[in-house]
Parts: C-alpha cells; structure tokens; sequence
C-alpha cells in the first residue's frame, strides 16, 4: 500500500500569495522538490510548486490564497483538503472544507468528473473564488451538525443512552477548535424528544468514542484537550482519557462528568474491531453500575456517516431482536432524523419510505456508506458475534435502491420496542 505521493500545487495568475499548510497535528511530513520536510508551502500567482506528501494514507491540510477582488470585499480564502495516499482509492485529493464551516471550497478549480470535491490528479489548482467567503471563521475540522446527532439504543431501567452522530467539535475560537458541550447536550436533548424518550440529563457522564485514525489527529486531538487532557495527545486507541470522568467545562455543573477514547474502526473486511466494540458497546449499555447517573456513549466518526453507520447497525444487530430481521436492523442502523433534501449526498438520502407502510417518511432519512466495503465488514462482524447467520447477506430491501429503484426503506417507528 503506497503512503508516498508527488503533488503539484498550481497557483493562478490572479492570486497574489497562497500557503499550503498541514494541520496542527499531522504526523505526515511535507517535502517540496529538492528541498527538506517543511509543515507548509508558499508561493504567489503563476508558480507551480512540486512537492512530496509521506507517512500516512489520509493527510489533512488547509489552504490559504490571498487575491484583488472587485467582487466580495473580502480579499482572502481558506479551505480544508485531504491528500488521498491509500492505494484503494479512485481519488488522490480531496475538498474537505464546507461553506457552512467557514471554507471556501470555490477557491479550487473543479475535478474533471466525480462528486466535485474528489479529484483524480495531483494538480491542486488555487483560482480566484467564484462565492464569498462565508461569514464565520474557518474550520480546521469537523463540527457538531446536530441533524447528525441520533439514539441508537436506549435502556432506561439502568440509565443508559448511546448516540451516534458526527464529530462534536465547535466552531474554532481563538486557534482552539475544542467540544461545545452545551451544544452537544442541546443536541442530545433533542434527539431525546425525536425519539420520546425523556433520560433525566441533570447529571451524567459522557463517554465519548471517537472512530478516528491516526492520520485524523486533527480532529480527535482537540477532542482530547476537550476532556481537560495534557501533554502530547496520545496515540493509544481503546483506553479512557482521563481514566475516570473528569466535570465537562463549560456546564457548570459538578455532575456533569466525561471521558475520551478512540477505537480505530476501519472498513478492513474482517470485521474483527467492530465485533469487539460492538460487544463492548452492548456491555457498556446493559451496565448497572451507578444508576443515579445516565450515562451516555457518544459514537462518532468525522462526518457521522460511515463508520458510525457501520457500527451503529452492527450493534443494533447484535441486540437480539424480537420483530426484525437483521436487515431491519441494518437499516434502524443507517437511518437518522429528517435532512434537508437540499443536502442530499451520495451518502444521505432525505426522502425516504417506510419499511411496513411504503409511504414517504415525514421523520426520518437515510445515511448510506460510501462503499460495499463497509457493508462487507459488517456482514464480516455479524458472522463473528451471529455465526448461526453466517453467510448473511444484506437484501434489497436495505440498500439505496430497494425494490430496483431509488426509494431507500427507513424504520419510521422507532427502534426501541422490538429489541430485545
């Protein structure tokens, strides 16, 4: 597997400087041609400077250009990208930023084909923005998007929740991108109420797993310091920070506790470490320990699609169910609260149909994976924890097209009275 690629970055005439820069965290090293590793990269309108990305499959960035412009009154952009060097992909880089993060994605030349944030050169093309700059500072990560936050399970008897959702990272304040944990808490609240649930939040502890890899550190990192960590951000994966929880900054409140730990989830067709979280997951949740305290297990990768989705739809799998099948379960696993359809992905689907009634959703939509490889792991995982349903394999019903055309099943009823 290639972790070594050559790079060009293509500076229009029209620009007057612009800086390619690692994140804060990488562990990635950035080489130009000829010279020694450097953490960034500069040049003004009409250089073309060539340059080496090492030590990593997943290296995140950002890019600043500084520009005359006649038609926003602002003069500069930054937008966040990601250097593809797995060997997997289709791609080689990629338009991580988002407007609504404060990025200004426009600020590239568009890919010749595909979703238009995945490119297959390695010229980075820096032209004059085509949109304003958006009105808020800009993101060196992910954000909370609370349309993300959902219950996976809930067992009220012994006070416990799990959630999935995106990275729950705020807004980037003062150089530090760290957890809102009021509005992680709001958003945790409302999901409740989606879900007609009513888990008493005046005091819990907050167990926050982040499916992140090492190359992500940009993100987890600040969700490390978040949890009132020091030192070096550690690279250990299954292990809390701090071992106990520690009260959450920001919510005055004594009685609310959290901790941090990263489980490195990949789509790795075996399905092993998702079999082992799941199982740790349904352990966690049937814990009696302390139950004058909700505790709530915060699942997440950077975006809330992929490796939360596969997890999610492994645990909920792995339950034991009364009325589902399993690919009932997949898709009580996938589904989210109702999206806006302007933000329809290849990932998530906003108008969807119930799985008994065939009607449209009004409440609920879909997130898919971005490829069969999660959905392969699992199957793998379920053939782990299930061997009685090994080989299983998923059916129409559950995947993006059910019945041979685009018209994806969600559970409109809510998944908690037919699990066991």
């Amino acid at each position: 597997m290639s972790n070594t690629q050559t790079y060009s970055l293509k500076i229009d005439n029209s620009i007057t400087s612009c800086t390619l820069q690692l994140q804060k965290y990488s562990t990635a090293t950035l080489t130009p041609k000829g010279g020694k590793p450097v953490t960034s990269i500069t040049g003004k309108g009409g250089d073309t400077i060539e340059f080496t990305i090492a030590n990593g499959q997943y290296v995140n960035a950002f890019v600043d250009a500084t520009f005359a412009s006649n038609a926003f009154s602002n003069t500069s952009s930054q937008c966040n990208i990601c250097f593809v060097l797995a060997a997997s992909s289709s791609f080689i880089w990629q338009v991580t930023g988002k407007m609504a993060q404060g990025d200004n994605p426009s600020m590239f030349s568009p890919p010749t084909s595909g979703t238009g944030t995945e490119h297959d050169t390695s010229i980075i093309e820096v032209i004059v923005p085509t949109e304003a700059n958006p009105p808020v500072h800009p993101s060196v990560a992910q954000v909370l998007s609370p349309s993300q936050v959902y219950i996976v399970d809930y067992d009220a008897k012994n006070q416990n929740l799990l959630v999935r959702g995106n990275s729950p990272l705020g807004k980037e304040v003062s150089g530090n991108q760290l957890i809102d944990f009021t509005a992680l808490e709001e958003a945790i609240i409302d999901a409740c109420k989606a879900a007609s649930i009513a888990p008493a939040m005046g005091s819990y502890n907050l167990h926050d797993i982040s499916l992140l890899s090492e190359a992500e550190e940009y993100i987890w990192a600040d969700e490390y310091y978040s949890f009132g960590n020091t030192g070096a951000p550690s690279m250990e994966t299954k292990t809390w920070f701090p071992l106990t929880p520690t009260q959450l900054p920001g919510l005055n409140n004594s009685n609310k506790k959290g901790q941090w730990c990263r489980w490195n989830i990949q789509p790795d067709l075996i399905g092993q470490d998702l079999a082992d979280l799941t199982k740790e997951l349904k352990t966690a949740m049937a814990s009696t320990v302390d139950k004058s305290t909700l505790d709530i297990y915060y699942v997440h990768c950077a975006s809330g699609h992929d490796r939360t989705g596969m997890v999610s739809a492994t645990y909920i799998a792995n339950l034991g169910m009364k009325e589902a099948t399993l690919d009932e379960a997949f898709v009580m696993g996938t589904t989210l609260q109702k999206q806006n359809p302007s933000m329809d992905s290849n990932d998530i689907i906003a108008d969807c149909y119930d799985w008994k009634t065939n009607m449209q959703s009004k409440y609920k939509s879909r997130c898919f994976m971005a490829d069969d490889s999660y959905n392969t792991t699992f199957l793998k995982a379920i053939g782990i924890l299930q061997p009685q349903n090994a080989p299983y394999s998923l059916g129409q019903n559950a995947l993006k097209n059910a019945n041979g055309v685009d018209k994806p099943y969600v559970i409109e009823a809510y998944p908690f009275p037919v699990l066991m």
